[in-house]
């Protein structure tokens, strides 16, 4: 009798082992799943994500960066702290993309350029100038490649603001027409 209870007993421990405990992995997937029909299509619905889910993305990739769908994460998370005018996270959420998934392509060129966009906002010039960087080099042949490397050296002038920019051109462009 005493065997078949220590059988019954050790049964019940090894199935509730198996079965009964989640990984934390498991977990946190659990608490995002539910609404990945929300930002892993075409259209972000964002009025259907809970405020601070962004947050929630952002943390499981710092966490699991490994998971498959870790990249598409971090740019939903980049994405929906935009669209709710939170640039500081938009922009460290976009930079992780671009770091942390180079060999993810179709969203770089856009996530370097809100990276860098808000950190030149927020007066985070080197880090603005790493992505302009990064973007006129990898996208030298398009417009917005041009527009980045012309960013990246006004930046460097220190012309920042729109003003010092167009004060900067109109003494080139004098200077040039002296020069002839």
């Amino acid at each position: 009798m005493k065997i078949i209870r220590f059988t019954a007993v050790l049964l019940f421990v090894a199935t509730f082992t198996i079965f009964g405990c989640k990984s934390k992995i498991d977990e946190a997937i659990e608490n995002i799943a539910p609404y990945e029909k929300y930002f892993m299509g075409d259209v972000m619905k964002v009025d259907s994500l809970p405020i601070g889910f962004e947050k929630k993305l952002a943390d499981f990739v710092k966490e699991f960066k490994q998971y498959s769908k870790s990249s598409k994460y971090i740019y939903a998370a980049a994405y929906l702290a935009e669209k709710r005018g939170k640039i500081r996270e938009a922009a460290d959420y976009a930079a992780l993309y671009v770091d942390d998934y180079a060999s993810e392509k179709s969203h770089r060129m856009e996530s370097a350029m809100v990276a860098a966009h808000y950190y030149e906002t927020m007066g985070k010039y080197e880090l603005a100038l790493k992505y302009y960087d990064l973007i006129s080099k990898e996208y030298s042949k398009n417009p917005v490649g041009e527009q980045a490397k012309f960013t990246s050296e006004m930046i460097r002038k220190g012309a920042i603001t729109p003003e010092q920019q167009l004060e900067y051109m109109q003494f080139k462009i004098a200077a040039d027409s002296s020069k002839n």
